[in-house]
Protein backbone atom coordinates (compact mmCIF):
# COMPACT_ATOMS: atom_id res chain seq x y z
CA UNK A 1 0.00 0.00 0.00
CA UNK A 2 0.96 3.65 -0.48
CA UNK A 3 1.13 4.20 3.27
CA UNK A 4 4.50 2.39 3.26
CA UNK A 5 5.95 5.29 1.25
CA UNK A 6 4.15 8.02 3.18
CA UNK A 7 4.25 6.87 6.81
CA UNK A 8 6.79 5.53 9.28
CA UNK A 9 6.48 4.21 12.83
CA UNK A 10 6.34 6.99 15.40
CA UNK A 11 9.39 7.04 17.63
CA UNK A 12 7.65 9.23 20.23
CA UNK A 13 5.16 6.50 21.08
CA UNK A 14 7.62 3.63 20.56
CA UNK A 15 6.22 2.60 17.20
CA UNK A 16 2.56 2.18 18.13
CA UNK A 17 1.51 5.22 16.09
CA UNK A 18 2.32 6.41 12.57
CA UNK A 19 3.75 9.64 11.27
CA UNK A 20 4.63 11.03 7.87
CA UNK A 21 8.03 10.25 6.39
CA UNK A 22 10.27 13.28 6.02
CA UNK A 23 10.30 13.08 2.22
CA UNK A 24 6.50 13.00 2.06
CA UNK A 25 6.14 15.82 4.60
CA UNK A 26 8.58 17.90 2.51
CA UNK A 27 6.47 17.25 -0.58
CA UNK A 28 3.29 18.30 1.26
CA UNK A 29 4.99 21.49 2.45
CA UNK A 30 6.13 22.28 -1.09
CA UNK A 31 2.60 21.71 -2.45
CA UNK A 32 1.12 23.92 0.29
CA UNK A 33 3.64 26.64 -0.55
CA UNK A 34 2.75 26.47 -4.24
CA UNK A 35 -0.93 26.88 -3.33
CA UNK A 36 -0.13 29.95 -1.22
CA UNK A 37 1.98 31.46 -4.00
CA UNK A 38 -0.48 30.78 -6.82
CA UNK A 39 -1.54 34.20 -8.05
CA UNK A 40 -0.36 35.90 -4.86
CA UNK A 41 1.49 39.19 -4.92
CA UNK A 42 3.81 40.64 -2.30
CA UNK A 43 4.71 37.46 -0.44
CA UNK A 44 8.17 37.92 1.06
CA UNK A 45 8.51 34.58 2.86
CA UNK A 46 6.62 31.50 4.01
CA UNK A 47 6.08 30.24 7.53
CA UNK A 48 5.38 26.60 8.34
CA UNK A 49 4.26 25.72 11.85
CA UNK A 50 4.97 22.00 12.14
CA UNK A 51 3.76 19.55 14.76
CA UNK A 52 6.45 19.29 17.42
CA UNK A 53 6.48 15.50 17.04
CA UNK A 54 8.46 16.06 13.81
CA UNK A 55 11.13 18.35 15.29
CA UNK A 56 13.78 15.71 16.02
CA UNK A 57 13.04 13.82 12.80
CA UNK A 58 13.40 16.96 10.68
CA UNK A 59 16.58 18.02 12.46
CA UNK A 60 18.14 14.68 11.50
CA UNK A 61 16.87 14.77 7.92
CA UNK A 62 17.10 18.46 7.14
CA UNK A 63 18.51 17.89 3.64
CA UNK A 64 15.32 16.15 2.47
CA UNK A 65 13.26 19.10 3.65
CA UNK A 66 15.64 21.71 2.25
CA UNK A 67 15.86 20.17 -1.22
CA UNK A 68 12.11 20.55 -1.73
CA UNK A 69 11.74 24.00 -0.21
CA UNK A 70 14.77 25.68 -1.80
CA UNK A 71 13.06 25.40 -5.19
CA UNK A 72 10.61 28.07 -4.02
CA UNK A 73 13.31 30.77 -3.99
CA UNK A 74 11.76 32.44 -0.94
CA UNK A 75 12.92 32.55 2.65
CA UNK A 76 11.30 29.75 4.66
CA UNK A 77 10.64 30.01 8.37
CA UNK A 78 9.81 26.96 10.50
CA UNK A 79 8.30 26.86 13.97
CA UNK A 80 7.14 23.88 15.99
CA UNK A 81 4.09 23.64 18.25
CA UNK A 82 1.65 21.18 19.74
CA UNK A 83 -1.09 20.82 17.14
CA UNK A 84 -3.46 18.14 15.90
CA UNK A 85 -2.52 18.64 12.25
CA UNK A 86 0.89 17.80 10.86
CA UNK A 87 1.50 21.44 9.90
CA UNK A 88 -0.03 24.82 9.08
CA UNK A 89 1.27 27.40 6.63
CA UNK A 90 1.17 31.17 6.37
CA UNK A 91 2.42 33.73 3.88
CA UNK A 92 4.54 36.50 5.38
CA UNK A 93 4.08 39.82 3.65
CA UNK A 94 5.02 42.48 6.21
CA UNK A 95 8.49 43.44 7.43
CA UNK A 96 7.22 43.17 11.02
CA UNK A 97 6.41 39.51 10.42
CA UNK A 98 9.90 38.85 9.08
CA UNK A 99 11.40 40.49 12.17
CA UNK A 100 9.11 38.50 14.47
CA UNK A 101 10.16 35.16 12.97
CA UNK A 102 13.80 36.00 12.10
CA UNK A 103 15.23 33.38 14.46
CA UNK A 104 13.20 30.62 12.76
CA UNK A 105 14.69 31.10 9.29
CA UNK A 106 15.58 27.79 7.64
CA UNK A 107 19.22 27.97 6.57
CA UNK A 108 21.12 25.60 4.28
Amino acid sequence: PNSVFMEAPCLCCKGSGRRLRTEYLALLLENEALKLLDGAVGIKALLFDINIAYKEQLAEELNALMSNLQKLKLPIYITYSQREEDFASKALIYEEQLKEYHSYLLKP
